[in-house]
């Protein structure tokens, strides 16, 4: 059978005991021949003494003893041969086919053996190496589909060297042709694409549509060639698959597949980024795209014109998010939501308004000595054209602020000083601008007014009363009305 007999362990026992006395291996090398020497025959009580001998058992082989005349013993061991029965049948396993040829393989990928099913759809694989092997039908009986599948066979101690497979074939039916249609880039499946079948002559036998799986399938065709059409794309796919020739005949077992693949329409969105009130297109405006799946597929800064366009966009529907403001704009926090479709021609276009920054400016009046806040203060801002933005008066606290400020440089000037204070004259210039947050805070300090205060003189002469005759040297306290001395 073409298998090389392994060595052969061969062992020798006095009578029934259990440990052998001599262990010989019979190898290809010596022949198969060995010896057991310096035997006792009797024993100490000169008892004849009987000897066993015994054959490890060898896996695959079947074994067997003889003793010569002479006393020489040998050994058989035979190799085991398998046996492959195939039956072949009909679906329904009521019909014997014949006809049918299969090759078994082993396992080095090795052709052992072809047969053929006979009339009673048998056919047998005799002879086979101890092993694995692989069953594949190669030829389908007449009227009938090849099985693509193949069967694994085992032929080995444990199955008895004996192995049984029934394989069923499928009448040949008519043919068809099955189209598949994904998309180019992704291989996702597409419904929707229509198609249509003629024949040689120019007739149309078929039309249809593929459906959720991607799939069409035309039957019931008999042996021909065939001219495949894609007669209208999914929506949203460009029509780009180019008529193509099928063919229905026993070599393909009456079946065709064609795999069809479109492209999908690319889309745009224009963005363009304008100030909240007057509209002025804006430079600088940084914006991410998202896509459903949460994923930033594109991100790009508004140019001079204010606009900025994502191209080569997939169908679908995108968050768009303006993640960073142009100078001196506040971001906007509202994400919108784009749609790239065929209701906008797969071009979308959005405007992004940014509220311009408002700052302010808060003024603290005080007194130039004491620090004392004051009100009554007036004051008044203009801008760099000269303009008057914003006036107003301090309150009691001494403060006053000008809010909803453009960014930009004014000048702030006194324009009336609290009372008893003199007017500042000196003006000042105010920033609102990111270095200071947009808060501008200025202290303006006043001089108040000197109070002139009117003096006077009281001269006192003492003179006796009778005689009027003054009285010099005598001294005087002047005191207030509530009795204090005041000289």
């Amino acid at each position: 059978a073409g298998v090389t007999t392994p060595d052969v362990t061969v062992k020798l026992y006095r009578g029934e005991e259990t440990t052998p006395v001599q262990t010989v291996t019979l190898t290809s090398a010596g022949g198969y021949q060995g010896s057991f020497n310096g035997l006792a025959t009797t024993d100490a009580n000169g008892k004849k003494i009987t000897y066993r001998v015994v054959e490890d058992d060898l896996t695959g082989y079947v074994g067997a003893q003889a003793t010569a005349s002479d006393g020489t013993i040998e050994l058989t061991n035979t190799y085991q041969t398998g046996t492959l029965t195939v039956t072949k049948t009909n679906v329904a396993g009521d019909q014997a086919l014949a006809g049918a040829i299969f090759t078994l393989t082993n396992a080095s990928g090795q052709v052992v053996q072809t047969q053929t099913t006979d009339i009673t759809g048998q056919a047998k694989f005799t002879g086979l190496a101890q092993g694995v092997y692989t069953l594949q039908e190669v030829q389908a009986p007449a009227g009938y589909l090849l099985n693509p599948e193949t069967k694994t066979v085992e032929l080995d101690r444990k199955t008895n060297y004996q192995s049984t497979v029934t394989v069923a074939d499928e009448l040949e039916p008519t043919g068809h042709v099955t189209i598949t249609k994904t998309d180019t880039a992704t291989g996702a499946v597409l419904s929707g694409a229509e198609f249509t079948l003629t024949d040689d002559k120019g007739n149309v036998v078929a039309t249809g549509t593929t459906g959720l799986d991607g799939q069409l399938i035309f039957d019931n065709l008999t042996v021909g060639t065939y001219l495949l059409s894609e007669t209208k794309a999914p929506m949203d796919y460009q029509l780009t698959f180019k008529p193509q020739k099928v063919t229905i005949n026993a070599a393909d077992h009456y079946q065709t597949t064609v795999a069809v693949k479109d492209d999908a329409i690319k889309g745009s969105l224009t963005i363009t980024k304008v100030d909240g009130t007057t509209n002025v297109k804006l430079a600088g405006a940084t914006f991410e795209l998202i896509d459903a799946n949460d994923k930033v597929v594109a991100s790009g800064t508004t140019d001079v014109s204010g606009q900025l366009t994502f191209e080569n966009l997939a169908i679908g529907t995108y968050t768009l998010r303006e993640v960073s403001a142009p100078t001196g704009y506040k971001l906007a926090t509202e994400t919108q939501t784009v749609a790239i479709d065929s209701a906008n021609n797969y071009q979308a276009i959005v405007t992004v308004k940014d509220d311009a920054i408002k700052g302010s400016l808060t003024i603290t009046k005080i007194d130039s000595v004491t620090n004392t806040k004051l009100a009554d203060a007036t004051f008044e801002l203009t801008d760099n054209t000269g303009k008057v933005v914003a006036s107003g008066t301090t309150d009691a606290s001494g403060q006053l602020t000008f809010k909803d400020l453009a960014i930009g440089t004014y000048t702030l000037r006194e324009t009336k000083a609290p009372t008893g204070y003199d007017l500042n004259a000196d003006s000042q210039t105010i920033l609102i601008n990111s270095g200071n947050d947009y808060q501008a805070v200025v202290t303006v300090k006043d001089n108040a007014t000197p109070v002139v205060v009117p003096t006077g003189s009281l001269t006192v002469t003492k003179v006796d009363r009778a005689t009027t005759e003054t009285f010099p040297g005598q001294e005087y306290d002047e005191k207030d009305v509530y009795g204090k001395v005041l000289l």
